[in-house]
Order: structure tokens, then C-alpha cells, then sequence
């Protein structure tokens, strides 16, 4: 799956994670990464990821989560269906 966009957020964690962003970021132009420069917590910087956000669907995921390789395609096709 090759049409979508990869909004990673740094909420202002003081370890390596920018630069692991950055490098993903660099080889491969589907990924936005946002830093922001302080904690602001889970809702404000969700709602900065959406207004970046171009797609017609959104997906999220935490860093804590896994996920199924088939995920974003198992249900955007779902809802593709399911708007005609």
C-alpha cells in the first residue's frame, strides 16, 4: 500500500526519538514527522497530526501498540465499501 501518509509524533521525549524519525523521514516522503518542543500530551498533539493530516481516512496507532501488516488496507477497503 503506497497512498497514504505516516504522521509520527514526538511529544517532546528527551531520548533519540526525533533522530529515528528524522532518518525514516529522509528515505521515504510518506512520513511527516512533528517534534514539538514540550510534552503537550496525547490530545493536543493528536489534534496537530490532524491538522496536517490530508487523507480521507485516518488511522492512529500508539507506540505501544502492534498492529497486523494488512491493517491500513484490510480497512480502508472496508470503508470504501461501505460508503457506496
Amino acid at each position: 500500500m503506497s497512498d497514504f501518509e505516516l504522521i509520527i509524533t514526538d511529544d517532546g521525549s528527551d531520548d533519540k526519538t526525533w533522530e529515528i524519525i528524522s532518518s525514516y523521514s529522509q528515505n521515504d516522503k510518506r512520513i511527516r514527522p512533528i517534534k514539538n518542543e514540550k510534552n503537550i500530551g496525547l490530545t493536543k498533539s493528536l489534534n496537530k497530526s490532524l491538522e496536517i493530516a490530508s487523507g480521507d481516512f485516518i488511522a492512529r496507532i500508539d507506540a505501544d501498540d502492534t498492529s497486523d501488516s494488512r491493517r491500513l488496507e484490510r480497512q480502508s477497503s472496508f470503508l470504501e465499501e461501505s460508503e457506496n
